[in-house]
């Protein structure tokens, strides 16, 4: 499959500004709707794109896809994990959800942590 360079550097162009989306969209779930299934979609769509422009070939000498499964399911375990036992540090029970509802979260602007 042949495509045009212009193509190819859009989608370069756009790969960037598409993870962020997908991350930005899966934060967004801690306050409002938004979650991992919206936000892997996004993400897949821009990944997509560059198999599509680029082709399999090229596209996996660009992307460290082959990579990104060994390092997201460490990662995503030790994430998981932190989030478990983070509480039970400070003497709370497991899994407990901070902050808590009687406590206001920290806002910057109309950003809400």
């Amino acid at each position: 499959m042949v495509t045009s360079v212009m193509t190819q550097m859009v989608s370069r162009l756009l790969l960037l500004p598409t993870l962020v989306a997908a991350a930005a969209v899966l934060v967004k779930g801690y306050v409002d709707t938004g979650d991992g299934f919206n936000a892997g979609v996004i993400a897949a769509l821009g990944v997509l794109l560059q198999y599509v422009a680029f082709g399999y070939r090229e596209a996996e000498r660009l992307l460290p896809i082959r990579y990104a499964p060994i390092g997201g399911v460490v990662g995503g375990l030790l994430i998981a994990l932190a989030v478990a036992f983070l509480p039970v540090a400070s003497g709370q029970p497991i899994l407990t959800h901070s902050p808590h509802q009687a406590r206001r979260s920290s806002t910057s602007g109309h950003w809400r942590f």
